[in-house]
């Protein structure tokens, strides 16, 4: 075990190593290059017979070209030199083979060597052209580096914090803040010096309570229990830290906060899915529970989540359900999905009337008309004093009646269908296994589970 880990260890550094030589190498060159361009002898020899200059011309001009070739040749001879002695110091350590074959003995391949510097020359050209963007004006928080260049991150929960890209992926910042990427820069004057909006997670920071990270007892006992590898759990335990409150738990104000808009409801749908969390039952969610619950809906089996929709059908707790059970169940479901439907329905609309035009394609005497005047009062006008829409359901205090009436007979002759297809009489209450089994089938049963996604 030893062994390999040094021979992993060698091969690491040998790859870095030789990285860095064709990176040496390629700088080497391209100065040499540059050089040969700047002082203007940079020609290349003409083949012999496609000369139409007079000889007398080409001698003239051929000192320079063999001085050009001479710099070239010999500072390109220098750079192979020195890649090649450090491969073979490589070689004697060991773990090079490979690269000091390329090097062939007395010479370095030609094709492989410009393949490599070609992607170097392409790596310093993307970042030339990326470092080209100049926020004049800012400075990195963390490096200090001022005009910050290339890509900038502005925190939207701070006043004024600022870095840059090389150094937001050290993740030093307060992780429950959300970033804003520029890329093109913004008039320094006309810079936000202010928060953008508000910290989208409702609990506290990890500066803020004492909850320690995670121990990797804990984290081997979650694994076992769950379906999340430990690279997962580190990562849920951070969310979780985001979302905790100074009791290191979720609590239902905090669920209620992630349900969005639906937080504001009084659902029975909501309720069982709280209960789903809350494995426990002490009132609140802790990092097991919410791991847990987690496992079942992200990677949970068919099996797993029958037995959890089951239970939450099941309100009385007695192992069974009735007629009643899935009915509350399933017209509270339906409510939720309305909620979510007139949700997204009144963001397209605004999205909608956003995007309008009214003016195309209309005389500009269109642009003058006055209001016909009204003696009818506001009788039969919405909330913000215009007419209602003739059809338009949201002109009414109760959404769609119609469809809510017609939802309430098909839930209901659903119902009736499921205890037929488990052959159970009227009065009688399904078994766990005829759930089970049913939900297999009819993947109905299960919608109310799966609704709102993950919550969190």
């Amino acid at each position: 075990m030893k062994e390999s880990v040094q021979h992993v260890v060698v091969g690491f550094c040998v790859g870095a190593v030789s990285v860095g030589v064709a990176v040496a190498v390629a700088h080497r060159l391209r100065w040499v290059h540059f050089s040969a361009i700047r002082s203007g002898t940079n020609h290349k020899p003409e083949p012999e017979g496609g000369s139409e200059r007079s000889g007398t011309e080409g001698e003239a001009t051929r000192p320079a070209a063999i001085q050009a070739d001479d710099v070239l040749s010999r500072e390109s001879a220098q750079a192979l030199n020195e890649a090649r002695e450090t491969i073979l110091t490589l070689r004697a350590l060991g773990g090079a083979d490979q690269v000091s074959e390329d090097v062939g003995g007395n010479s370095i391949n030609y094709a492989e060597s410009q393949n490599i510097l070609n992607l170097l020359y392409n790596i310093a050209e993307d970042q030339a052209r990326k470092e080209g963007y100049v926020h004049r004006g800012i400075t990195c928080n963390i490096c200090n580096t001022s005009p910050v260049c290339g890509t900038r991150y502005k925190c939207g929960n701070c006043v004024d914090y600022d870095v840059c890209e090389r150094c937001e992926p050290l993740d030093i910042h307060d992780k429950s803040h959300m970033f804003i990427k520029i890329t093109i820069p913004l008039p320094p004057l006309a810079s936000p010096r202010a928060a953008l909006f508000k910290p989208l997670f409702t609990g506290s920071t990890a500066r803020d309570h004492s909850l320690q990270p995670i121990s990797w007892s804990h984290v081997k006992r979650l694994q076992k229990i769950t379906h999340f590898d430990h690279f997962e759990l580190e990562a849920l335990y951070e969310q979780y830290r985001c979302l905790c409150d100074q009791d290191a738990v979720i609590k239902r104000d905090t669920f209620n906060f992630c349900l969005g808009p639906l937080g504001t409801l009084n659902n029975l749908v909501l309720d069982r899915l709280w209960q789903f969390y809350d494995f426990n039952d002490d009132g609140v969610i802790d990092f097991d529970d919410f791991a847990k619950g987690l496992s079942v809906l992200v990677k949970g089996t068919q099996e797993e989540k029958a037995r959890f929709a089951f239970q939450g059908y099941d309100i009385e707790k007695k192992n069974s359900l009735s007629r009643e059970n899935l009915t509350k169940l399933l017209k509270a479901y339906f409510q939720v999905s309305i909620e979510l439907v007139r949700d997204v329905v009144k963001a397209c609309e605004e999205e909608m009337m956003l995007n309008f035009d009214d003016s195309q394609g209309k005389p500009v005497s269109s642009l003058f008309n006055a209001p016909i005047p009204s003696t009818t009062g506001q009788q039969g006008r919405t909330a913000n004093g215009k007419p209602p829409i003739p059809g338009n359901p949201g002109a009414t205090k109760n959404m769609w009646p119609v469809m809510e009436a017609m939802s309430q007979d098909a839930i209901e002759e659903m119902v009736d269908n499921v205890f037929k297809d488990a052959k159970l009489e009227a009065g009688d209450r399904m078994s766990y296994q005829a759930f089970k089994e049913l939900s297999t089938i009819d993947s109905s049963l299960m919608s109310w589970f799966d609704a709102l996604g993950t919550v969190f």
